[in-house]
């Protein structure tokens, strides 16, 4: 069974652990290199267990500790081909391998989505190892159809819940900021997140991870009561059929099969 711990998730940086029976993947690797090693201390692995890292886009605070990694180790680095030039010039890296189409590693089966975000380009990904599927999908200002899709076989979906609108729209971050932000390049709201949350409901997930909370815009606290609603509203109890977590910025959550 694929499982999924976000070690770390938020404006600063950004690290999800995919684990199946023979393979650890990371998307992402934001921070820096010692904070990562770190948070991979703490579920018991370092980074020659780690099999390979996908990159969703090149954006610093999902490769900010690349550079520091690529130092030390030989680990396969994966980004989308319109991605992967980016990558390697912001980080100084060279060799990352290049996909545009589905992909295997180890005993996982991975694919992808293209989120819309301000990036050379994103995607979302999501792990197949012959008895679940688990995705993690964040950075996108809009749900399209196609992610729908994407997302309603699986039972572990990681989302994005990133900021409240209120507090945003009222916050002193600048105009240009906040327009970006609410963009359909930008990110996910609290009630855009409940809106994909009420489609996924139809699908097969049993664990719903709310990640990539602002800190400026936005509380673990207004994140989880608005995809509360959903819940109350399709008479669904939260923690027997569908479990509803918080990932966090400086904690690691705990992992999820």
């Amino acid at each position: 069974m694929v499982k999924l711990t976000s070690l770390y998730s938020g404006s600063h940086g950004n690290c999800t652990l995919i684990q199946s029976a023979e393979s650890n993947i990371l998307v992402d690797a934001g921070f820096t290199y010692n904070t990562l090693k770190r948070y991979l201390n703490e579920v018991g692995l370092t980074p020659s267990d780690i099999t390979a890292i996908l990159i969703t886009h090149e954006h610093g605070d999902h490769i900010g500790a690349l550079s520091g990694w690529a130092q030390h180790n030989d680990t396969p680095v994966f980004a989308h081909r319109l991605c992967a030039p980016s990558v390697e010039s912001k980080c100084g890296i060279t060799g990352v391998q290049r996909f545009d189409d589905g992909f295997r590693v180890g005993d996982v089966s991975v694919d992808f989505v293209k989120c819309s975000h301000d990036a050379s380009y994103c995607c979302g990904y999501r792990f197949y190892d012959g008895y679940n599927y688990v995705a993690s999908v964040t950075d996108t200002g809009t749900v399209t159809e196609q992610l729908e899709e994407f997302l309603l076989p699986c039972s572990i979906v990681q989302i994005e819940s990133n900021h409240d609108e209120d507090m945003l729209v009222r916050g002193n971050y600048p105009y240009q900021l906040k327009r970006r932000i609410l963009s359909d390049n930008g990110h996910l709201s609290n009630r855009q997140a409940s809106v994909l949350i009420d489609k996924l409901l139809n699908g097969n997930v049993r664990d719903i991870v709310l990640a990539h909370i602002s800190e400026n815009n936005n509380t673990h606290e207004l994140a989880f009561a608005e995809a509360m609603k959903v819940f109350r509203n399709r008479h669904i109890e939260e923690g027997r059929q569908v479990r509803l977590h918080l990932a966090y910025q400086y904690n690691r959550s705990k992992t999820i099969e």
